[in-house]
């Protein structure tokens, strides 16, 4: 045998070395790929836990800032919870304490609406105001570029 016959020719060799690289690169896409998968996964879970504590913290507010209690609200609900599943009770047993009980769970009912509409109206003036004020520092920053000149340009 010579020596020609044991080596693959170049042209071999160069063809095994792109495949090569080409599989280098495939692989390397699918890592990049898995890598940018799982860093928007946990992107997405940072995303929403900062979402529902902000979302707790506005809630929180709104409700302070209308000079309402958030654990005496919240006593409220359950009380009212207490007295549904109360009348469901007594409709089963007697009618006519019902009348009654309905008309005062109705006016807490309409108490309690009454008081989430004020919330709404409060997130509502409060968003506005954190808008208008964000509009005005960023007119005010704009109307500062507007006129900066050169120190030399003035003389």
């Amino acid at each position: 045998m010579t020596q020609t016959q044991s080596q693959p020719s170049f042209g071999a060799r160069f063809g095994r070395t792109i495949g090569n690289l080409l599989l280098a690169l495939i692989n390397a896409t699918l890592l990049l790929f898995i890598v940018a998968a799982i860093s928007g996964i946990v992107l997405i879970g940072k995303v929403r836990t900062f979402s529902t504590d902000i979302a707790g913290d506005v809630t929180e507010a709104a409700i302070a800032s209308t000079g309402l209690n958030p654990a005496d609200a919240l006593a409220e609900l359950r009380v009212a919870s207490t007295e549904i599943a109360e009348l469901r009770a007594a409709i089963g047993e007697r009618r006519s304490d019902i009348d009654a009980r309905v008309d005062a769970l109705g006016v807490r009912l309409d108490t309690m609406q009454n008081t989430l509409q004020s919330l709404r109206e409060r997130k509502i003036a409060i968003t506005d105001a954190v808008i208008d004020k964000a509009a005005t520092a960023a007119g005010n920053a704009l109307k500062d570029l507007r006129d900066c000149r050169p120190a030399d340009a003035g003389s």
